[in-house]
């Protein structure tokens, strides 16, 4: 009976979403759905990519709550969380996962929601609750991807994250009964392949468009798996070897020579600024002041440490060695300003100088007036200028924003 009250319900739930929601068709077609009381949630997905239901628990449940909980899946699913969250720990990255859905699912049919026609439950996880914990700003919180918000709640203690969680991304089971073997045997999604999750994404947006009612925060949050953004390793290599060919002045190719006359020549220096908060391992900072220097052949890396106040410039000679001493440095905590350490960059640099910041992103002047002045100051005349983050977006103006993994670090932390 379990069984047929679950594939009944299916029917109505896809006649549903193919009048306000016909992109979950796409997942709903894929799906391997089965039925099992192991699982504590009413409908959960699997690390193989199945669509988990509990048959006693949805026996019991409302329709709109059903309705909800499938909605859920089904882009746990197709954005691939089931398989994405290796190397973060599960609560972690089970409530960073649940946050995003939920917020996908509110901003594409908030009228639904507010109506109680979607029901996302009482222990439903929000970015307001994230917000609170992590002491991020929301407006921040909605730019991250997933990635970026389980680093933030894996620095949140493990019990206020053991209240928070919702336990619908699960441990493959053992004990089941099959419902609905989905299209391909369920094959799409058991590969835990990323290039096969962004053609699933494709395939909503394109219907999605095509039913005219794509709403815009799906069509974001499929723009931020499909549209990736290259890792900080890549997008910093590539910068520096753009700036190598950066001129800030004319001068025909046989006038070009350091040596000759005139306020500078044609080498130029990089300052790597690097915020002593803690938050960026030794391993890190040594990796990417080696990858700075190896990729400026033309010119001397300058390092300068800063918390509250600027400490001395370092000619980056030997990166093991910079990286030795600023991490003495390195104490963690409040107290960080970027201001003073830029106003020093601002009077040593040349035009044509590149500037990297790395920091936590914690940082307590990013929106100060005079900061903001500085930071613009330097960007007109830098052949680039960037900042990248290990924890809270920060942005300077005139300067590029990267996310600083450090998962993606050779040798790194994990």
């Amino acid at each position: 009976m379990t069984e047929e009250t679950i594939r009944a319900d299916f029917i109505d739930i896809r006649v549903y979403f193919n009048k306000k929601a016909p992109y979950l068709l796409i997942p709903l077609k894929y799906a391997k759905i089965i039925e099992s009381k192991e699982t504590a949630g009413l409908v959960s997905v699997d690390n193989n990519g199945r669509m988990v239901v509990n048959g006693s628990a949805w026996n019991r449940a409302d329709f709109n709550i059903k309705r909800g909980r499938v909605f859920h899946a089904c882009l746990h699913l197709a954005f691939g969380h089931y398989y994405r969250g290796r190397g973060f720990t599960k609560n972690a990255w089970n409530i960073a996962a649940c946050a995003k859905v939920n917020s996908i699912i509110r901003g594409s049919l908030d009228r639904e929601v507010n109506a109680g026609k979607i029901d996302l439950g009482k222990n439903e996880i929000t970015m307001d609750a994230i917000a609170e914990v992590t002491k991020t700003d929301i407006g921040d919180l909605e730019q991250m991807s997933v990635e970026e918000i389980a680093r933030l709640l894996e620095d949140v203690s493990d019990k206020v994250l053991e209240n928070m969680t919702e336990d619908d991304l699960i441990a493959a089971l053992d004990n089941y009964q099959e419902i609905e073997d989905g299209e391909d045997g369920g094959d799409i999604f058991s590969k835990r392949d990323a290039e096969e999750t962004k053609r699933i994404l494709s395939r909503m947006r394109t219907l999605g468009q095509q039913a005219g009612n794509m709403p815009a925060e799906m069509d974001r949050a499929i723009s931020e798996v499909i549209e990736v953004k290259p890792p900080w390793t890549f997008f910093l290599k590539s910068t520096i070897d753009l700036h190598e060919h950066h001129d800030s002045s004319f001068a025909y190719i046989n006038r070009r020579n350091d040596e000759l006359a005139g306020d500078y020549g044609y080498r130029y220096d990089l300052f790597n600024l690097v915020d002593t908060s803690g938050s960026i391992d030794e391993t890190t900072l040594k990796y990417e002041i080696g990858l700075v220097k190896n990729h400026a052949r033309n010119g001397t890396v300058i390092v300068l440490a800063f918390d509250a106040k600027a400490y001395e410039l370092m000619t980056a000679d030997s990166p093991s060695e910079v990286a030795s001493r600023i991490a003495k440095r390195m104490k963690g905590g409040g107290g960080t300003e970027v201001g003073p350490a830029l106003e020093v960059i601002d009077k040593q640099m040349r035009p044509g100088d590149g500037v990297v910041i790395l920091t936590d992103g914690d940082v307590f002047d990013l929106d100060s007036i005079t900061t903001k002045e500085t930071a613009m100051s330097i960007a007109k005349r830098a052949g680039f200028a960037a900042i990248g983050y290990t924890r809270t977006p920060a942005k300077l103006p005139g300067f590029q924003s990267f996310f600083l993994d450090m998962k993606l670090t050779p040798g790194g932390s994990v």
